[in-house]
């Protein structure tokens, strides 16, 4: 008898020690572009249609025949977003969405985790690559900044995946050239001071060998809220190509609660049921 009232208050006490945050997970981003129509996108227009998770393509004015953000056919109703950058503007080519007020949190309660994965894969092209870049924005820039970006990597024209950890940019491997690789970045913003971050790259047929596995890294811009995402396809304004260089697919982004909340939840649900199974044994 006595376990039977032990172990349910066990349960409760472990419950009701997170019900002061009740958050759960919010979904910035998610979308494999299957559902969306085959074609180049114009500035400001939704890639998708009319999904509060679907992305915004952008390109600078006077640039849409050299700056094209495109959904494309692979076969197989198996759609894919693709970047040509053939200008000289740094403003686009780009896909983004704005974080909506109070979807990502900072500091100790709420959604101050973002996972982020995507697969990406570099094209087949001659001549100059451009450099296509991810970033987690505090705001609205869409461009990248030490008191803005929280979360900032990118892959150069050579190929190289580079990261940021705090100020300093780390350079990674050389990726290979029509290889798709997800890369699975997660924010911890539930600092006061100094967030950090952690990045994994993987080729999508071999995800338990990383080529990128790096965790506790700085955030660039030490303790800032996210308010955009941002995929950057015209990074450099002086690096032309006139075919599509990037192609991203399998796109979702979340915000979260730590994950020791989620885990504390699971336990009480877990002691619950323990004390149920024995009331009905006995």
């Amino acid at each position: 008898m006595m376990r039977k009232i032990y172990i349910a208050p066990l349960a409760l006490v472990v419950v009701l020690a997170v019900v002061a945050d009740t958050s759960s997970a919010n979904v910035l981003v998610q979308t494999d572009f299957n559902s969306a129509t085959v074609k180049n996108y114009a500035n400001n227009e939704l890639i998708g249609g009319s999904t509060d998770s679907d992305l915004t393509a952008r390109v600078a004015s006077g640039y849409t025949s050299t700056q094209i953000v495109s959904v494309v056919d692979l076969g197989g109703g198996n759609h894919a977003l693709q970047f040509t950058d053939g200008s000289t503007d740094a403003n686009g080519p780009k896909a983004l969405k704005t974080i909506t007020a109070g979807d990502v949190t900072t500091g100790a309660t709420g959604n101050n985790h973002v996972n982020i994965v995507f697969d990406l894969t570099l094209l087949s092209l001659t001549g100059t690559r451009p450099t296509f870049q991810f970033l987690l924005n505090s705001g609205t820039q869409e461009s990248s900044g030490g008191t803005v970006s929280a979360v900032q990597f990118r892959v150069t024209g050579a190929a190289i995946v580079k990261y940021n950890n705090g100020t300093t940019e780390i350079t990674g491997p050389t990726l290979t050239v029509g290889t798709t690789y997800r890369f699975t970045a997660t924010a911890d913003l539930s600092s006061d001071t100094q967030d950090t971050w952690s990045l994994n790259v993987a080729p999508v047929t071999d995800l338990n060998n990383p080529v990128v596995n790096a965790s506790g890294l700085g955030t660039r811009a030490a303790n800032v809220t996210p308010g955009i995402i941002v995929f950057n396809g015209g990074v450099d304004g002086g690096t032309l190509n006139t075919s599509p260089y990037v192609q991203l697919d399998n796109i979702s982004i979340s915000a979260v609660p730590e994950p020791a909340t989620l885990g504390a939840l699971t336990l009480g649900g877990i002691l619950l049921s323990a004390a149920r199974r024995r009331r009905r044994s006995a």
